[in-house]
């Protein structure tokens, strides 16, 4: 640029390629339009440097078309800016006509956005169906489990018990009894082994008929079991007639657990159909002190002399007028 070059003119083109803004000679601000120049280009001049450096916030308040224009893209970055806010909360029909590559670009990726979250989203809709389908799966076969579990515990009850009085069976009894037996007799301490049977049972149940003598048969073992040890075991033996073992007795504990039983029975009366009837039974006990099975090699054969000992003492009593307790001891086969 030559020294011909008017002032105003070197002046415009500091403002356009100078990286510092000059200041106005005083022979230029004598020119009011020259100054209003001067202010339009410098705030335009400072807003494109904002923007270079990547903040187009703030606004411009001269006026004319390429102030205008600057507005214009100050709008549409704004409005640009508003659109990627949107998208990151999850708006993806978001699309924009401005900058022509940049545009297609956004526009592209907003498409890709919103295909993706929606194959997201239906896949997560599918697992949390699925998810539910498991839960109802998974609480299907609990409940089938448990009422396996409770199914299998019945028939097991039922295989060891008898099923009108709910009482140990003949074979579940003598497994417990010849396992407690052993226990004790092991360490040194008597056992004893009793067998009742109910009296006159025949005679009731043609008086007052079979559910009456079912009926019987469950209130004695009712009755039974109140004024028995927590220890002791009670079974059936069969028809009428009940097994009992007391682990740890003596023959002295012995007779009077048989008695204690006895005595229940018979004062406490049968409620039926509106009657009071008496119920008694008779009771054998076998008392097994530890010299007895010192060398015993088969429990179970023990176990069934034991309960033929207390069987005979059974009818012992049953012959010397019922309704009472006769006992031995095991190791000389005595009536005491």
């Amino acid at each position: 640029m030559s020294d011909k070059t008017h002032p105003a003119v070197r002046h415009m083109d500091q403002l356009i390629n100078s990286a510092a803004t000059p200041e106005l000679t005083d022979e230029l601000s004598a020119d009011p339009m020259l100054v209003k120049l001067h202010e339009q280009l410098t705030e335009i001049r400072e807003f494109i440097i904002a923007f270079a450096k990547g903040n187009p916030v703030e606004d411009i308040k001269t006026k004319g078309h390429l102030a205008g224009c600057v507005k214009t893209l100050q709008a549409n970055l704004r409005h640009l800016t508003w659109q990627v806010r949107q998208i990151e909360q999850g708006d993806f029909t978001q699309r924009s006509a401005f900058l022509g590559d940049f545009s297609e670009s956004f526009n592209c990726m907003a498409e890709q956005l919103e295909t993706t979250v929606g194959e997201l989203r239906k896949k997560e809709e599918e697992l949390t169906e699925l998810n539910e389908s498991l839960r109802r799966e998974i609480g299907l076969r609990t409940t089938a489990m448990r009422a396996l579990q409770a199914s299998e515990a019945r028939f097991k009850f039922l295989a060891g018990h008898d099923s009108l009085t709910g009482v140990y069976n003949r074979r579940s009894f003598s497994e417990e009894a010849v396992r407690v037996m052993h226990t004790f007799l092991d360490k040194g301490r008597s056992c004893c082994v009793a067998m009742l049977d109910v009296d006159n049972f025949k005679d009731f149940n043609d008086s007052y008929g079979h559910l009456a003598g079912d009926a019987a048969l469950q209130h004695v073992v009712r009755t039974v079991r109140s004024v028995l040890r927590r220890s002791d075991l009670l079974g059936r033996y069969g028809g009428e007639e009940f097994m009992f073992c007391f682990g740890g007795a003596g023959y002295k504990q012995g007779m009077e657990l048989a008695e204690r039983i006895r005595s229940a029975i018979a004062d406490n009366a049968l409620e039926w159909e509106e009657q009071s009837l008496n119920v008694t039974a008779s009771l054998g006990v076998c008392h097994i002190p530890p010299p007895s099975a010192a060398n015993v090699a088969d429990f179970d054969s023990f176990f069934e002399l034991v309960i033929k000992e207390a069987d005979k003492n059974m009818y012992t009593a049953k012959q010397n007028g019922r309704n009472r307790v006769m006992g031995s001891s095991f190791a000389t086969g005595q009536s005491l």
